[in-house]
This record gives structure tokens, sequence and C-alpha cells, in this order.
């Protein structure tokens, strides 16, 4: 059997401009709506209130004739029969019911449009507050009041009954709703007009943040939104983005240097190689040659192997996967073994090491290695840049639950506009610290990747010609 497969078409989301036009056309309209039918109502009890007190007024007219007995039979009947007459359209319909309920005057047409039966009844002597609204056999609606009245001489309750016919009413009504369906319709077709403008305009901003955006590469980080013009909400969206362009811009600019750097500590060992195989290959040498030159060869493919090797714990440290291992670390020990480590090129330099931490039951949760690591490279940089004579100092305490591992020389020190910046992988002091000195300019890198994997701090204090202090500050304190 054949099969189908149904198409199905992508979805594309409405534009914010889209929505907020849209939004704003339903909420117009709605609003036009509301505002339409409060109007009608209104209307509508105007025009009610207005004919219960024309028809309150009839009755009060026809109480008091009613009252005056025969002297004021002409004017009765001129009220109920003669009054209206001269209207094109009659609109009050009248009557009078003697206390047998017979008819005893009425309004020309009111026999056959509403008969006796189809009035309330008599709301007593007292004036009724509002009229009822009744359908009569013609189809004709009316609004009627019936109010009972002492008969002539205060003899027997008569009974007076007043209609309004409401066809002119309900001609004012419909024309009324008419017109509030075109106010309606005109407001609706405005207010998407209106909304269309109000949207372009309210989103211009945020059109200058694409436009801004779009012109961003990787060459030119250095774009940013202005911000003077934008709303506050917006400028706090362009604010971030401008900062997370800053922080781009600083990555790429580290990793620029970072490319410069790696490729001249590399091409160094490399034409190192390169030069010693091109001199082996120049003439026919002895072994001992050869074994000279391949020993030299292993040197330098030792240097290439570290350097790699530290630029890998580095990048892994920054991306949090480098492994590490925590266990108890007796702080007191490990700094015992360092000067242990070092102290035959501590007595070659004729350089004093103290070491102070306490009782010796200092402890620390930390990787047992890394630690070694980040304390081996501090005092490796401490005796390279200490001279002859001068004395290196490691102390350990704790402090506010952490463990504070200091390292103080009194070498060369560093200049301030070096310190911000001596973190940084490859960074050298020009003047001082060159790899003929020793080292790659990573020692300080690693220290810091160490402490960052440990959730910990690296602060660096310096005096030119007075010396160094380097403070690793390492959380989760345990003492036992």
């Amino acid at each position: 059997m054949p099969t189908h497969r149904l198409l199905v078409l992508p979805h594309r989301p409405l534009s914010v401009a889209g929505r907020l036009m849209a939004w704003h056309a339903c909420a117009t309209f709605a609003l036009a709506i509301a505002v339409s039918l409060i109007l009608y109502e209104g209307l509508s009890r105007e025009l009610r209130q207005a004919t219960d007190g024309l028809l309150l007024e009839r009755i009060e007219v026809l109480r008091a004739l009613v009252r005056e007995g025969p002297s004021a039979q002409r004017d009765l009947e001129w009220e109920v029969e003669s009054e209206w007459e001269w209207l094109e359209h009659h609109q009050i319909f009248l009557r009078i019911l003697d206390d047998r309920r017979n008819v005893v005057l009425e309004t020309g047409e009111l026999a056959s449009l509403l008969p006796v039966g189809l009035f309330p009844m008599s709301a007593g002597p007292a004036a009724p507050l509002r009229g009822l609204r009744i359908d009569s056999p013609s189809g004709r609606d009316f609004q009627v009041m019936a109010a009972e009245v002492p008969g002539p001489g205060g003899e027997g309750r008569w009974v007076i009954q007043a209609a309004f016919d409401l066809a002119n009413e309900g001609n004012v009504l419909r024309d009324f709703k008419l017109l509030l369906a075109l106010v309606v319709g005109a407001a609706a077709l405005a207010s998407m007009v209106l909304g269309f403008r109000i949207t372009r305009s309210g989103l211009r901003p945020l059109a200058e943040i694409v436009d801004t955006t779009r012109r961003i590469r990787s060459s030119t980080l250095s774009e940013r939104i202005r911000l003077p013009n934008l709303p506050p909400e917006l400028a706090s969206l362009a604010d971030n983005f401008n900062d997370m362009l800053s922080r781009l811009e600083e990555s790429f600019d580290r990793l620029s240097r970072f490319s410069a750097d790696i490729a001249h500590e590399l091409r160094t060992p490399l034409n190192n190689l390169r030069g010693e195989a091109e001199v082996a290959l120049g003439r026919p040498r002895t072994p001992e040659e050869y074994r000279d030159i391949l020993v030299s060869s292993l040197e330098e493919y030792a240097d290439l192997s570290r350097t790699i090797d530290r630029l890998l714990f580095i990048a892994q440290a920054e991306r949090s996967t480098a492994p590490i291992h925590v266990e108890r670390v007796n702080v007191c020990a490990e700094l015992r073994g360092v000067v242990d480590f070092y102290e035959p090129a501590l007595a070659e330099k004729r350089l004093d090491l103290q070491v102070s931490c306490g009782d010796g039951s200092l402890w620390l949760e930390a990787d047992r290695e890394l630690f070694r690591r980040a304390l081996g490279n501090l005092v490796a940089n401490a005796l390279a840049f200490t001279q002859g004579g001068g004395s290196i100092a490691l102390d350990a305490e704790q402090r506010n639950g952490t463990v504070r591992v200091q390292v103080r020389d009194t070498g060369i020190g560093i200049a301030p506009e070096h310190l911000p910046h001596v973190l940084d992988r490859f960074y050298r002091v020009e003047q001082t610290r060159t790899k003929h000195s020793g080292g790659t300019g990573l020692g300080l890198s690693i220290v810091k990747a160490v402490m960052d994997l440990h959730g910990g701090s690296v602060q660096i204090a310096s005096q030119p010609g007075s010396g160094t202090c380097v403070t690793l500050v390492f959380p989760n304190l345990t003492k036992s």
C-alpha cells in the first residue's frame, strides 16, 4: 500500500514588533468595546430615568386634577385626551379608572395598544419609584406606571395608568449603537497603525543593537553599543553585552599573545635542534661527537616536553578538567620537605631558608602533589631572583577558616607595573626574568592554576630591591 507523508511547514514565530502591535491593537479594541458598553448602558439608564420622571410628572398632574373633582373635568379631559395630539408621534398614553376599575378617561389609542390588565398593580397612595417595561400585543414596547388616587370628593380609590412609547428611544439607542460600532472599528484600525509606528519607534534602539552586533568580528571586538540614548531595560542588556565584549576582547588578546609567546618559546629549542642537526651533518664526525650532539638534543627535547606538559596542565586547570586528588596534608611536613629538596641549591648560593608553621599540627584538605608543585615553583623563583647572602622564609598559619602559606624572599623584587601580569602565561619582566636566568614564564601561571583548582587565591606583594612575598590562601581548613 502506498504511504502518504504529511508535509509539515516550518512554524515561524511572530516577531517582537508583530506581537507588540497585535497586543496593542487587542488592548485598544478591548478598551474601546468596554468604554462603548459603559456608554451604551449609561445612555440606556439615563433614558429610562428620564422616562420614569416624565411618567411620574404626568401622574402627579392627573392626581391633582382628580382631587379637584368636577370643576377640573375639562382640564382633566384635555390632559388625557388632547394634550399630545399635536405631536407627530404620540409618546405618552394616559388612562383613569374609577373605584370599580371602569375606564373614566383614556388616550384614544391606548385601548387597542395596552388593555387595562397589562398594567402592573397600582403602588397605592405613594408614587411609584420606577416604571415597568412591557410588550404590547401590537409588538410595540412601552414603559408603564400605575398609581392610586382618591376619587372626586375623597370617595373611592381611583387608578391612574401611564404608558410611554419606547419606539423613539429604541431608534436613539440603535443609532447610538451604530455610532459606537463605527468608533470601535475606527479605534481598532487606528490602534493598528499607531501600534505599528509606536512599536517601530520603541524597537529602534534594539535595531541599533542588532546593527552593532552584526558588525562585530574577531577583528572588531572593540565595537561597543552606545548606552546614553537607550531605555533602562535595553541599557542593562547593552551594558552586559559590552561587558561580554570586553571579556572576549581580553580573551582574544590573551590568546593572541599566548600564541605569539608559545611560538617564540617553541621556536628557540627547535632552532637549536635544527642547528645541531645541520652541524652534525656538515661533515663526518666521530661517535663521541655524535653522542654529544644527541645528549644536547635530548636536553632540548626535555625542555620542550616540560613546556608542553605545563601548558597542558594550565589549559586543563582553566577548564577545571585537571585531575585533583584531595587528601589531608600536613602543611609543616611539606614545608620541611621543600627545604630538604632545595638544600643543595641554597648552600650553593649561600641563602638562608627559614620555616615557621607553629606547633606542626596544621593540616589542609588539598592535592598533595599539586601543593608541592605550587610551593616548589615559588621557592624556585625565590632562589632564582635572590642574590647570594639573602634569605627566604616559608610561613604557614590558620586565619579565618583558611590556611595561608607565604613564601618571602629578599630578592630583586618586582616593579608595580608588572605585578598585575606576573601570573599570566609566559610573562617575564624584561630586564631580569629571561630564559637565561631560568624558567619559561609558566611557574606563577601554574601556581595560579593550582590555586584555582583548590578554590583558593594567590596574593603577591613586592618592592623593587626589597623582595617579594607570595601568599597562597587555601579554603576548607581542617585541624587535628
